[in-house]
């Protein structure tokens, strides 16, 4: 910045030179240069510095409905429910796949992991010796006898039935309680620890138990001589009249969980069962001898809560993008993004996000307005609760496309796969063979492959998705890719949040116009200065000619009046 400095001139106005107050005088003169510039720039750049904070608070309410949207795609359409949700448990994992039923759940023996223990300890720092052996398999629990069902029962066996004969060979020489359990806890497949059992550091049991549950994860440990005695004996899980009958037991088998399911006899090596019902993950908690009664339907309830949701974070986001957008008919109080190019056509994709059909669920599109949601006049979205409820209970199956995507055939041989990336358009495609032997996908051309006994299809042009067919030629048939409405929107919020985006170029453009426009304002001020002192100098310079101008005048005055009296 030029400093300029003032002349001491300026001291004489209004006592012996003109008598006009030079400095309101030039200050009225820069002003009238300098300030319809400064205001020009200032306006300019509070609007720059208004468009950038409303592409910022854009920015964050397209943030917020991102969220919103993610949250309402995990909801649930389906409830399912157990009348005994401490026996028996029930998740929906995925809603694509559930049918409505009611089952009867009824004997549910929960799997178990085994469970070994041997007690009698004083001391950990103990050091024992001791060739141990351990195997894994299943070791049938008390009762079990040609196929029947397996008594509940704790009382220690000495069958074992081997799946493999796969031994390891453990060497406990010289280690203590605390060094067995490490060893034994670094095997695959089992875990041990020390458990002080009375609190007073006296009496001390180590627990060894499979990690996973079912009968096939079961295991022995048995000494590596052929007559177990001493400390090797100690740990040996049959019962063999050795002494230390006393100090362990297995407190638990390993064993499959068991139940019926409408009298039908089911068995798995896991409390959570998910190949029985489509969809639907079976919890099994406790034993229960008694019947449990589950039923699995859609939710009426569930449904219009989402939609609920769907409509608050609509409008929430239409409010603020009118805020931003709107245009007084004066012309005083326009928002600050009324006249982006970016924002109109951000504004005109949520517009379409109302009208627009959702395709790819069948040969039928489906429109929001057909499941109760709505716009009025203002463009706010509604929800019409007869149409919502007639929707509801007539085609319930449509409301999966507000926020699952999907795929689907008109084959029951043929499964669609389609990743996340993939950007095939949403929409039916036909897919059949020509005369040519070419396979095609409407207009797209595919690569059909062998696979798995069946068939195969892809494409180049769309890498992501895959068309499997058990049967190896199969004839013409029909494939549906879904993009749900919540898709919809999240590709709108992601499209506005894109750094590539022509929003995020615009915004680029108004931090740059806010610089050169600082640039300006920073010159005009400098300008300011140096005319201030032009006209300051200026006026100076004629102040002190008036200065000399009346002093020679007096001077003159008074040799005249001398004159006058001689």
């Amino acid at each position: 910045m030029v400093e300029v400095k003032k002349p001491d001139y300026l001291s004489l106005v209004n006592k012996n030179g003109s008598g006009f107050n030079v400095s309101e005088l030039v200050t009225s003169i820069v002003a009238s240069e300098i300030e319809p510039k400064r205001i020009l720039q200032t306006s300019k750049l509070e609007k720059t510095e208004s468009s950038i904070s409303g592409i910022g608070f854009l920015n964050s309410q397209a943030s917020t409905t991102q969220a919103n949207f993610a949250t309402i795609s995990n909801d649930k359409f389906f409830e399912a429910i157990s009348t005994n949700s401490t026996a028996v448990e029930l998740n929906i994992v995925d809603e694509t796949k559930v049918v409505p039923s009611e089952q009867t759940i009824s004997n549910v023996q929960t799997a178990n992991r085994m469970t070994f223990q041997v007690s009698g300890f004083s001391d950990t720092s103990a050091k024992f010796d001791a060739n141990l052996q351990l195997q894994f398999g299943t070791w049938p629990q008390a009762g079990y006898a040609g196929g029947s069902d397996p008594a509940i029962s704790n009382d220690p066996i000495d069958v074992f039935v081997p799946e493999t004969s796969d031994v390891e060979l453990i060497d406990f020489t010289d280690k203590t309680l605390i060094q067995i359990a490490a060893i034994f806890s670094d095997i695959d497949g089992i875990s041990a620890r020390v458990i002080d059992l009375t609190g007073d550091g006296d009496s001390f049991t180590l627990v060894v138990e499979s990690e996973d549950t079912g009968a096939a994860n079961g295991f022995q440990i048995t000494s590596g001589d052929a007559s177990p005695s001493g400390e090797s004996a100690r740990f040996h899980t049959p019962n063999d009249g050795s002494g230390y009958d006393t100090y362990r037991q297995i407190s638990q088998y390993a064993s499959n969980a068991r139940f019926e399911l409408n009298g039908v006899f089911v068995e798995r090596s896991t409390n959570l069962v998910d190949d029985i019902l489509d969809g639907v993950e079976i919890n099994l908690k406790s034993d229960n001898l008694g019947q449990t009664s589950i039923s699995v339907n859609r939710s009426v309830e569930n449904i219009k809560t989402a939609i609920s949701d769907i409509v608050f974070s609509l409008n929430e986001f239409g409010a603020e993008l009118d805020r931003l957008t709107f245009i007084d008919m004066d012309g005083d109080e326009n928002g600050p993004l009324a006249l982006d190019p970016a924002v109109a056509r951000i504004k005109a994709d949520f517009k379409k996000l109302s009208v627009e059909p959702i395709v790819g669920y069948s040969d039928t599109p489906i429109y929001m307005a057909q499941l109760g949601v709505k716009t009025n006049s203002s463009g706010e979205f509604y929800i019409d609760e007869a149409v919502f409820e007639r929707a509801a209970r007539e085609t319930p199956e449509k409301f999966y496309a507000i926020k699952d995507q999907f795929t689907g055939s008109t084959n029951s041989g043929v499964n669609v796969f389609k990743s996340d990336f993939a950007n095939i358009p949403a929409g039916s495609y036909v897919i059949s063979q020509g005369d040519d032997g070419e396979w095609k996908a409407g207009d797209i051309t595919l690569t059909k492959s062998n696979y798995n006994g069946g068939a195969s299809f892809s494409s180049a042009q769309y890498p992501g998705v895959v068309v499997y067919s058990v049967d190896p030629n199969p004839s013409q048939f029909e494939i549906f890719i879904g993009q749900s409405f919540s898709q919809k929107v999240d590709m709108l919020m992601t499209s506005i949040l894109d750094l590539s985006s022509s929003l995020s170029k615009a915004e680029e453009t108004y931090k740059q116009q806010t610089v050169d426009i600082e640039e300006r304002l920073e010159k005009l001020k400098v300008r300011e200065e140096l005319i201030s002192a032009r006209y300051t100098q200026q006026f100076g310079a004629m102040e002190k000619a008036m200065l000399q101008f009346n002093s020679t005048k007096s001077l003159l005055d008074n040799f005249i009046e001398a004159w006058k009296k001689n």
